[in-house]
């Protein structure tokens, strides 16, 4: 049986009867009418609530998808463009890879003497992140803080040298034929593409911001 919540509000007591009869004859779901009096003479208010309804395909519907097109529609009309398109809370595989790409661009993992990898947080503390990309998920693909500093870290640096950006996004191909570099243990060719790809829908809003902030500079 599927449940039904039904209510409503009448302007006086002396209304309950006669709305509750005119409900229950008119209405033939099960459950039983609640009757509340709301002290408004100029309205009758009567709901009506399914339960057992499955939430999560609406919800799906929400989520925008993670591609060049949902991209260049968020950057274009969004108020922050870099907020706009930042890996979720809860980031795939694919879009996690993204943003390690993005934190190796930013400098913010390197190398030690041992082989392992540092990765450096937004306090500027180290921290040890293994030699691989499952490692690397299991220190720091949760703390999404972190990964949103990543992300605009990112873009502040395409708005302040944007061309020290491309340059080292194209180092990432490097690193990737490079057999012997351990970043290339953290990062794919998919990585890479849309790095590039993100980039380039970003700079044109990034360059008007740099604009703005050297004329008010200069004012």
């Amino acid at each position: 049986m599927i449940p039904w919540i039904k209510a409503a509000n009448v302007p006086a007591e002396e209304h309950v009867a006669w709305l509750m009869e005119l409900l229950e004859g008119a209405d033939k779901k099960p459950g039983k009418w609640e009757m509340a009096v709301n002290n408004d003479r100029d309205r009758i208010s009567i709901v009506q609530l399914r339960g057992n309804i499955s939430l999560q395909s609406q919800l799906d519907r929400l989520v925008p998808t993670d591609d060049l097109q949902t991209w260049a529609k968020l950057i274009d009309r969004a108020a922050d463009p870099v907020v706009a398109i930042m890996a979720p809370p809860n980031p795939s595989h694919r879009q996690f890879r993204r943003v390690l790409a993005k934190a190796i661009v930013n400098g913010q993992i390197k190398n030690t003497e041992n082989g392992t990898l540092v990765f450096t947080l937004s306090t500027g503390e180290e921290l040890n992140i293994g030699n691989n990309f499952e490692k690397a998920m299991a220190a720091i693909h949760h703390n999404w803080p972190e990964l949103v500093f990543v992300e605009s870290t990112f873009g502040r640096n395409l708005v302040v040298d944007e061309e020290k950006v491309n340059s080292q996004i194209k180092q990432l191909e490097t690193i990737l034929e490079s057999a012997s570099a351990p970043l290339r243990k953290l990062i794919d060719a998919t990585a890479i593409k849309e790095c590039q790809i993100q980039t380039e829908l970003l700079l044109p809003r990034l360059r008007r911001i740099r604009k703005a902030i050297q004329k008010r500079i200069l004012q």
